[in-house]
């Protein structure tokens, strides 16, 4: 059975027992206990494509966002904080090799509290598990423990932007996602609601798609 005809099928309910689509791509960011944090990928599907990299990080942030509330909610300042490091993160073209080969954390200007490190003892680690919804939708599963940190939250994004993009070994890829971050920043920027459930999925979707669109 196809990858895209078994999504089709969990969605219409002719899977029986399948509570969800088919799970893609696993993203696993620890964190040694001092910010010094690495990532683990896992590919769960044998269709899944360098792409998916993409899809997965742009959802994430939004989930990041999201979770932190509203500008207004006590955890909203951290979204904005969040918001802040990503603009300046993007200021650069982070999908050349020469500013692959710095230090993307410290360009964001996290790198004197955050750092990227081999994988060693973690003991701080969050989940990120995408799904095929249809051909060009997606969904994200995220698992964060409760003592997840607003700080271990925004640190996070930024690790796992560091990863994917020195996982992808297309520069064209690499184009796509750093294009589709500043999509959804832009959508952010301008006033769309981060806190809306709507754009939880929407943002980031639309994003990749014209981040595609773009490149083809």
């Amino acid at each position: 059975m196809g990858f895209w005809q078994h999504a089709r099928d969990v969605l219409s309910g002719r899977v029986a027992g399948a509570p969800r689509p088919p799970a893609i791509l696993k993203a696993t960011i620890c964190d040694d206990g001092s910010h010094r944090y690495w990532v683990m990928w896992d590919r769960l599907h044998p269709d899944c494509q360098d792409p998916e990299y993409i899809r997965l990080v742009v959802h994430y942030y939004a989930k990041v966002l999201f979770n932190l509330g509203a500008e207004d909610d006590e955890m909203g300042a951290s979204a904005r904080r969040c918001l802040g490091f990503m603009g300046t993160l993007l200021c650069y073209d982070i999908c050349v090799a020469s500013i692959l080969e710095q230090d993307l954390l410290t360009l964001a200007g996290i790198g004197d509290t955050a750092s990227v490190v081999t994988p060693g003892k973690s003991h701080w680690k969050a989940e990120a598990v995408l799904y095929a919804v249809s051909v060009v939708q997606r969904h994200l599963t995220t698992d964060f423990p409760l003592s997840t940190t607003e700080q271990q939250s925004v640190f996070s994004v930024f690790v796992l932007i560091d990863s994917a993009l020195k996982s992808l070994p297309e520069f064209k890829d690499r184009l796509i996602l750093q294009e589709a971050l500043r999509h959804a920043q832009a959508a952010y920027e301008a006033g769309e609601p981060w806190d809306d459930i709507q754009n939880l999925s929407r943002i980031p979707t639309r994003a990749v798609a014209d981040a595609i669109f773009k490149q083809a």
